[in-house]
């Protein structure tokens, strides 16, 4: 197909290099890492090809591979590169040897695909600073209990994987919350983030790290452990110590048992605000007073 504007522009804003011929990119990993720097390995990607400085990209790669294919691209060797945290990885469900069901084109259908064109168009020309602190905060939260409860493990895996998660939390949500508020962002450039906009950022935050953790993690661990040069079985470090906490409180506890247990009152905060989110307790009562009920088991 011939170039259309966008294409043109993007090649006019980064210029071919010996990663590229004809257009097309023969190793994307370069191209994927390229706006990025300062990783676990220090590799810089700052070159006399490499663009510094913001530049426009009209497009984003979406591939679809088995799990062969994707532990060809992201390895053990090359994990400290930070390539992992520029990927969203979602597993596909399975099909069970049936189709899809059949999809006729229907007037109904066209309006959809009408209305889905319509707002990638008036998307694309959003432009300038979006007012959206009250998503950050919410994204910082998510991070920081996770930094909470790494540090609690000593686990330097888990607190890797989560640094880049919040992106994806606040990209992935801001259509959404820029289409909800259209009519007041084209009169005076304002948004409203609400308790949807943050409830929607924390599941984008929640599924990302899960399957970073499906995917990566066991590279993750890997990567410290070698850096460590220590010994451990089938080089991998099974960081259990919440779990522990957990198992050795009995059916029902309080704030104060847990905080006797690690003896820090923000980790004790972030480890029952993480058990509670999934689905592990019941709480009763507000603040330092409340209690907890056990719903389920976390398994070793």
């Amino acid at each position: 197909m011939p170039e259309g504007p966008r294409e043109k522009e993007f090649r006019r804003v980064l210029p071919q290099d010996s990663n590229s011929k004809g257009g097309q990119w023969i190793d994307k990993s370069v191209f994927e890492l390229k706006a990025f720097h300062n990783e676990e390995d220090n590799q810089q990607y700052k070159n006399i090809d490499a663009v510094n400085g913001p530049f426009n990209v009209y497009w984003n790669y979406v591939y679809t591979g088995t799990p062969l294919s994707l532990n060809r691209k992201i390895t053990e060797r090359n994990f400290g590169s930070g390539l992992f945290g520029r990927l969203a990885c979602i597993p596909l469900l399975t099909d069970s040897f049936e189709m899809m069901p059949f999809s006729k084109q229907t007037k109904k259908n066209e309006e959809a695909i009408a209305k889905l064109k319509d707002w990638a168009y008036r998307l694309d020309q959003v432009q300038g600073e979006l007012p959206i602190w009250d998503l950050v905060h919410e994204a910082w939260t998510w991070c920081n209990h996770q930094m909470e409860i790494a540090k609690c493990d000593n686990d330097k895996a888990q607190a890797l994987l989560a640094k880049r998660v919040p992106y994806y939390g606040i990209n992935i949500a801001m259509p959404f919350v820029i289409m909800r508020n259209w009519d007041r962002w084209e009169s005076d450039r304002t948004l409203e983030i609400d308790n949807t906009d943050k409830e929607l950022a924390n599941l984008i935050m929640d599924i990302q790290f899960y399957c970073q953790n499906l995917y990566f993690g066991k590279y993750a661990e890997m990567y410290f452990d070698n850096k460590m040069n220590e010994e451990v079985n089938n080089g991998l470090k099974h960081k259990q110590t919440t779990i522990s906490y957990y198992n050795a409180l009995g059916s029902e506890f309080s704030y104060q048992d847990v905080l006797e247990k690690v003896e820090n009152a923000n980790t004790a905060r972030s480890i029952l605000f993480r058990w509670e989110r999934e689905g592990y307790l019941l709480k009763k009562g507000k603040g330092s007073k409340a209690s907890y009920k056990k719903l389920k088991n976390i398994l070793l």
